[in-house]
């Protein structure tokens, strides 16, 4: 007889970004420390790394694409900048993916890579609460008890 894994859920919906604004925020202007912050809790420190690279890069893309316009005087870079966010919306499907297994979260595989391509920012939120509330869970669960030694009759 195998043993099959209980599935827990998230803690927060997919739409519970504003739980922690301050993340939020932080994830609204600069996604790839949220997503950093993600790889590094889940011990997957080369998936955050990689955000980070493909989010400066995109940035430095965007960047290119204002100057290449402004001289040129066209303004078809907006494809250019949809298309340049796939890395890095690629990166969070994938630990999203890589989260619900390791954690044993709820959702297949299809369902991940659909809420994280839908909107990567609120799934980055998702993760980033789950695994920060998840710990203070767990090490309140098993913190020790403080206060006197229980007394024993005889």
């Amino acid at each position: 007889m195998t043993s099959v894994s209980p599935v827990n859920r998230y803690i927060h919906d997919i739409f519970g970004c504003f739980h922690d604004p301050k993340w939020t925020a932080i994830t609204c202007f600069c996604p790839c420390v949220t997503s950093y912050r993600v790889g590094k809790k889940l011990g997957l420190d080369y998936w955050g790394i990689a955000s980070v690279v493909f989010y400066v890069l995109f940035w430095a893309a965007v960047a290119l694409c204002i100057v290449i316009a402004a001289a040129t005087d066209t303004y078809g870079f907006l494809e250019i900048i949809y298309i340049g966010l796939w890395p890095f919306t690629f990166i969070v499907m994938r630990m999203r993916i890589l989260m619900s297994r390791m954690k044993h979260l709820e959702g297949g595989d299809l369902e991940n890579v659909i809420l994280g391509w839908e909107c990567c920012w609120c799934t980055l939120c998702q993760m980033h609460n789950h695994l920060e509330e998840g710990d203070q869970l767990i090490t309140n669960e098993f913190k020790p008890q403080t206060g006197p030694a229980p007394q024993y009759q005889q």
